[in-house]
């Protein structure tokens, strides 16, 4: 690359850089002035909780009908302070906040927070997010740039177009976890790559105990035969599942269980997975439903799950005769978007996490003769998650376009990029 486009790339990085750092710093500015519209506050009450002596979890609010102030946004409307007190009192949570559904082992994380004040404890988390964010792609270029010197500009566009995603912003400014859980897969993912078994299963078992969809890996891991990533997977999640038992509290685990088994709000519009779609069509969740057949939604939602769970497996045992990298490479592009359609709660803001999987589709397409085709079809996935479309809740999903269309696309480009991804490792030949 010539000295004048060196100097244009880079300016050009900076100019689109400062842009989406002042809309993230607005963004973020306005989350700390309204907790309640935030996840995060609820890993902050957790570990708020933990100090007094508490449970970090709380029961899942009952449903709400049109006349209660909760039903339209109410949660997010009231500006409140909040800050660690001397008397022990507890911080403000209103009846309708949903409880934390995340593992006993984010004890972990929310206890040092909570000590914090929150505006402090948010801006901590946030620019922890941001800098996992930077350090997995400077590991996803550096393993595809051939020459060195190409690496900093390589991944500061990759920096810059995963800040520039929806689902990223989605995921920063709402203090999800997304960005730890993509540092450790792209950790694990470099582990792996470069032979070091034990070590990637660890980090990806790490990450299952922070996210248990991400238990989908073990499974990929066994059928793949690398016995020895499994036993690192296993033996982190083992000692994860410690750690949570003995900061959280022997009850945390199974009170995790009770809320996570009380969930209603499955039919929200950024639930991608198969739980969420049909429930927005069969019922089951808060919503008003197109048939009103609970039992039909969950029949199909365990069909669906184990005709992608028995096409995994079966291309997972015949990708050993591919070299080690493209085995690693398909492993994780199969397996990312799988685990969010098999999850009860796919959410959008997990969707950067798919990136590997786009990736793959596009290098694997690339010498085919319809690899135009598959690269196009890759942009049509791709491009309605650029699009912001911000939440609506379960109980207003209540036609058929939100049915079929808002709640429902989400599914579709899951669902389409598995298939891509599936459809190109048959191509390449399997055993």
């Amino acid at each position: 690359m010539g000295t004048y486009r060196l100097i244009s790339s880079w300016l050009m990085i900076a100019v689109l850089g400062a842009a989406l750092g002042n809309f993230y710093g607005e963004a973020m500015r306005e989350k700390v002035r309204h907790p309640m519209s935030t996840d995060f506050y609820k890993l902050y009450l957790s570990g708020d909780a933990l100090i007094r002596g508490q449970g970090m979890y709380w029961s899942v609010p009952a449903r709400m009908s049109p006349g209660d102030p909760c039903y339209h946004g109410g949660r997010s409307e009231r500006v409140i302070s909040v800050s660690r007190s001397d008397d022990g009192s507890a911080l403000y949570r209103p009846a309708c906040l949903h409880p934390n559904l995340n593992p006993p082992l984010f004890a972990v994380i929310a206890l040092p927070l909570a000590w914090l004040d929150y505006h402090i404890a948010y801006w901590v988390w946030s620019l922890c997010a941001l800098f996992c964010a930077v350090v997995s792609m400077w590991l996803l270029v550096r393993a595809f740039t051939p020459r060195t010197r190409d690496v900093p500009l390589n991944a500061a566009i990759a920096v810059v177009s995963l800040f520039a995603y929806f689902p990223t912003f989605i995921s920063v400014t709402y203090g999800q976890v997304t960005m730890l859980i993509l540092l450790l897969t792209m950790l694990g993912w470099n582990a792996l790559r470069e032979e070091r078994d034990v070590r990637g299963g660890v980090w990806l078992g790490l990450a299952a105990s922070l996210k248990p969809f991400m238990g989908l890996f073990l499974l990929a891991l066994l059928f793949a035969g690398n016995r020895r990533a499994s036993a690192g997977f296993v033996l982190a999640g083992l000692s994860s599942a410690w750690v949570g038992w003995l900061v959280a509290g022997p009850s945390a685990y199974g009170d995790y269980l009770r809320i996570a088994a009380d969930v209603t709000w499955l039919a929200a519009s950024w639930n991608a997975s198969f739980g969420g779609y049909f429930s927005r069509l069969f019922g089951g969740s808060e919503n008003v439903p197109w048939i009103d057949l609970p039992m039909v939604g969950r029949v199909l939602v365990v069909m669906c799950s184990l005709a992608v769970l028995s096409l995994l497996v079966w291309l997972l045992k015949r990708v050993k005769p591919l070299n080690r990298n493209a085995q690693i490479d398909v492993i994780f592009a199969m397996t990312l978007p799988a685990m969010l359609l098999l999850s009860p709660l796919g959410w959008l803001y997990y969707f950067p996490l798919l990136g590997l999987s786009v990736l793959m589709v596009w290098r694997m397409s690339a010498n085919l003769l319809d690899g135009r085709l598959y690269k196009a079809g890759l942009i049509a996935v791709v491009m309605p998650t650029v699009a912001p479309q911000y939440l609506q809740q379960a109980h207003d999903m209540n036609g058929f376009y939100d049915w079929f269309w808002v709640g429902g696309v989400y599914c579709y480009i899951l669902v389409a990029l598995l298939v891509m991804v599936m459809r190109l490792v048959v191509r390449q030949g399997v055993d």
